[in-house]
């Protein structure tokens, strides 16, 4: 089982041994549960309902210390697999795990980027989608890097395209103003993930509602929103 097997030359647990000094053991450790959770199949399998509370904790603080990219990425694709395994099972992981793959939106390695983004989005099919996460996104849409404040934007958008997806009154207004001021951003990535969310937001809220944060932008941004939109 996840979590159960011992490691390393004084086989330690699985516990200690994601948080072993020695990136081989940190390794071994996630190269395990890749074969438990049959990584190399394409059809998500089902995890059997447990405690998996423990594992999730050092996998979110391997993910949220650990400075080996290719540990990261393989972290990333665990979490996928269970997300995808556990389904609604794993809402009470979801909001947990989220927090820490929203902060390596920063990674500027690609694969490690797409890894993120694939955990992210799977996780999201598992939690209420947004409400679950609201806080920690409006931190990321304001973090002094603009890889997470562009990502994130990127992963509201893709996660947010669902007619089922709705946003709940009380935090619409914040939420919006938010993403507006990202607008303003130097960052062209941020810019452009702005403007997307925006353009999904138009699609969910009344046009009364909407036109009270575009209706200011100059031409130029007036035209980079409606090109969005359509």
């Amino acid at each position: 089982e996840l979590g159960k097997a011992r490691f390393g030359e004084g086989k330690i647990d699985a516990g200690a041994a994601m948080a072993s000094k020695k990136w081989k053991e940190r390794g071994e450790v996630l190269d395990n549960m890749f074969l438990i959770l049959m990584m190399e199949k394409d059809s998500p399998i089902k995890l059997p309902s447990g405690d998996y509370m423990s594992v999730m904790t050092d996998i979110k603080t391997l993910i949220k210390k650990d400075t080996n990219v290719l540990l990261i990425i393989k972290a990333f694709k665990i979490v996928k697999r269970m997300a995808e395994a556990m389904r609604e099972n794993f809402k009470n992981f979801g909001p947990l795990i989220m927090q820490e793959i929203l902060a390596r939106f920063k990674e500027k390695k690609v694969s490690a980027l797409e890894a993120a983004r694939e955990a992210a989005d799977a996780v999201a099919k598992t939690i209420k989608f947004p409400d679950a996460i609201i806080e920690r996104v409006m931190e990321c849409l304001e973090d002094k890097n603009p890889g997470v404040r562009s990502e994130t934007m990127l992963f509201m958008y893709r996660c947010s395209k669902s007619k089922k997806v709705i946003f709940p009154k009380s935090f619409v207004k914040e939420f919006i103003t938010k993403v507006t001021k990202n607008i303003e951003h130097s960052e062209k990535n941020v810019r452009d993930g702005a403007y997307k969310m925006l353009a999904v937001m138009s699609t969910k809220l009344d046009a009364k509602i909407i036109n009270t944060f575009v209706s200011d932008f100059k031409e130029d941004r007036m035209k980079l929103y409606q090109a969005a939109v359509e």
